[in-house]
């Protein structure tokens, strides 16, 4: 069964990954949500790294942590270098990531469980909840 992110999947995205999760949450769910303070692909900057941290600790307004994950809501991901990555939560099967490969610039779907294996812990699947 086809679903939102079947459009994305491997095409080249001119952004980074928080610009790809504010576009799939803009046109796939309307809602609006964006990280500022971007460096690449990664929240390399105190800035950023403040902001993941208030949503974290559930001081900000603009996304919820949630047990019960549905597709569109935020995956915060934190790599093994401590720099942050976000994807897009698609609910097929066991979970999926929906995420820029900084590698090679194209939109995948990673398993929420392979994850690990890139070098990334899921600190947390948020939703955002303003609505366009």
């Amino acid at each position: 069964m086809p679903n939102f992110a079947d459009k994305w999947l491997a095409t080249l995205y001119p952004g980074n990954c928080a610009e790809l999760v504010r576009d799939v949450l803009r046109e796939d769910f309307s809602k609006d949500f964006q990280l500022q303070q971007f460096n690449g692909d990664k929240f390399l900057d105190e800035l950023a790294t403040a902001q993941v941290r208030a949503i974290v600790a559930g001081y900000a307004d603009a996304a919820k942590f949630v047990n019960d994950p549905v597709d569109g809501d935020i995956v915060l991901l934190q790599h093994r270098d401590q720099s942050w990555h976000v994807g897009v939560y698609v609910l097929a099967g066991v979970g999926h990531c929906l995420h820029l490969m900084t590698r090679n610039g194209k939109v995948s779907c990673t398993a929420i469980y392979r994850l690990a294996a890139y070098g990334y812990r899921v600190e947390g699947i948020y939703r955002v909840e303003n609505v366009l």
